[in-house]
């Protein structure tokens, strides 16, 4: 069954069978998508990760209080330390410099999706959600180990050096279908589902 949560479908009937739906919200921000999948999923659990200062206090607000757990680093091709550039009084960040205005470089830990899941002993993800601005391509082949042990995957693949037209490619060798379920200004919103 999809759902529609601020913008990305979810399918339901993709979770895992025997136990609580578990997210984990790459990119959150303010944590708007996990207060939504929270909402919609009773019982389910998110892992909330946002390395931008700017939006820490809202995210722990938001979906902190709601039991998310919230990891404070980026989300990149290798562990490393990272710029993360934020630009204005707002909490838009990057971890690639792009020419914008008022930008502020801080430096952050950066994990890869495979040390993030090894670290928290995550053996499987019902949905992964990314928001990461441009990075979505090289945070998923972050994966060192086949199979990605994730369900589905929604993103929101930014249209940054065509990104967007590359997105089937990599998901495909994953092992994953995929479709664009909107098209934003920004890009496009990406669902995919493992190959059945």
């Amino acid at each position: 069954m999809m759902h529609p949560v601020c913008g990305y479908e979810v399918d339901s009937s993709l979770f895992a069978k025997n136990r609580h739906p578990l997210f984990l919200d790459v990119g959150a921000c303010h944590g708007q998508w996990t207060v939504g999948m929270l909402t919609r999923f009773p019982g389910a659990a998110c892992i909330c990760i946002e390395p931008s200062p700017f939006a820490l206090p809202s995210l722990i607000e938001h979906a902190g209080r709601r039991g998310a757990r919230i990891l404070t680093v980026a989300v990149a091709e290798s562990d490393r330390l990272a710029s993360l550039w934020c630009w204005g009084d707002t909490d838009a960040s990057l971890l690639q410099w792009r020419d914008r205005p008022y930008c502020e470089r801080i430096d952050v830990s950066a994990m890869s999706l495979h040390t993030i899941f090894s670290e928290l002993k995550l053996d499987h993800c019902d949905v992964l959600k990314l928001d990461v601005e441009g990075m979505e391509e090289p945070v998923l082949r972050s994966w060192s180990i086949a199979p990605l042990p994730v369900n589905q995957i929604v993103a929101e693949i930014h249209d940054y050096r065509g990104a967007w037209r590359s997105a089937p490619g990599y998901l495909t060798a994953m092992g994953f279908d995929s479709a664009v379920t909107n098209r934003t200004p920004e890009g496009r919103k990406i669902r995919a589902w493992r190959h059945t």
